[in-house]
Order: C-alpha cells, then sequence, then structure tokens
C-alpha cells in the first residue's frame, strides 16, 4: 500500500509544477483606473476598490480584489506589426476614430470585442499603403470596456488597444 501511495504522489505533483511558471499580465477592470509599469516598479489603481491583502514569493504574487489578469491572446504571435496605430478618443462615447501609419504596405482586418471575448464589430480586411484612418460607432454599445484589436492575418501578428465606453 506504502508503494502505491509514494509512486502515485510524484504524479500528484506534475500539474502544480506545471502551472508554477505561468505568467499573466496585469489589467485593470473596473469603472475607473489604470495600470502603469516601467522597468522596477509595477502600479495598478481602481476607483472604489477597498484595501487588498497581497501574499507573494519570489515566484508567485496572489492579490485579493477585482484587479485580475486578463488574457487577450488568440493564438497569434506576440509580435505587433510594423506601422503605428492611433485610437481616439479614448475614453469615447459615440464615434471612435483610428490612424494607422506604416513604412510598407499591410493588409489588415480587425474588430471590437466585449468584456467575453465576443467580436461584436468588425473591421473588414483593407490594405494600408502609407496612411489609413477608419472609425467605428459606437452609440449602440453599452459603456464598459471593450478590446480592440488590428491583425496582420498575412504576418500573424496583431495590436490590441483597450478602450473605454461612456455615456
Amino acid at each position: 500500500m506504502k508503494k502505491i501511495i509514494l509512486s502515485a504522489f510524484p504524479m500528484l505533483l506534475v500539474p502544480i509544477l506545471s502551472f508554477s511558471q505561468v505568467t499573466k499580465e496585469r489589467d485593470v477592470v473596473g469603472s475607473a483606473g489604470n495600470h502603469s509599469s516601467t522597468a522596477s516598479m509595477e502600479v495598478s489603481w481602481t476607483v472604489g476598490e477597498v484595501a487588498i491583502n497581497a501574499s507573494e514569493n519570489p515566484n508567485l504574487i496572489v492579490s485579493e480584489g477585482f484587479q485580475q489578469g486578463d488574457d487577450h491572446g488568440v493564438g497569434l504571435n506576440e509580435e505587433t506589426f510594423s506601422g503605428e496605430i492611433s485610437v481616439y478618443p479614448n475614453p469615447v462615447d459615440d464615434e471612435l476614430f483610428y490612424e494607422i501609419q506604416t513604412d510598407q504596405t499591410l493588409e489588415l482586418t480587425g474588430g471590437l470585442f466585449d468584456a467575453a471575448g465576443r467580436k461584436v464589430l468588425e473591421i473588414p480586411r483593407f490594405t494600408v499603403e502609407d496612411q489609413h484612418k477608419g472609425q467605428l460607432d459606437m452609440r449602440g454599445l453599452s459603456p464598459g470596456k471593450w478590446v480592440l484589436k488590428f491583425y496582420a492575418p498575412n504576418e500573424g501578428t496583431q495590436q490590441i488597444f483597450n478602450v473605454l465606453k461612456v455615456e
């Protein structure tokens, strides 16, 4: 009986050890707040959150409260495509504008996603040869946090923007 228990014990450690190196980006989810980081420090704040406790060791930080990691990945490379995108105004109440500038020709597509990851607006495929301007009508959408993603399907890269919709 002891041999069975001792041989099963290492199998129980495999799931625990396999998740010990998971890193999630910090993302503020709330009616107002932000997250900033430098090479030596990270600061997150939200309006209305009471003081919370955090437990940490060199490899793990566990915090209470509603600030949690949020994974926006969809299986694409972490690299962003060549080009600069401006998204404004943010926060937005009715029309969201975007401008894309690049040195090379890009094939892009995109979409606006809700907090559950559902695509609510699609940006059809378009080509950027120097500069491209576009807009999204957000009047019919609920106030809250939205995610705007632009994809370069030929490169397998993306750029992601958090957008706050206000009334």
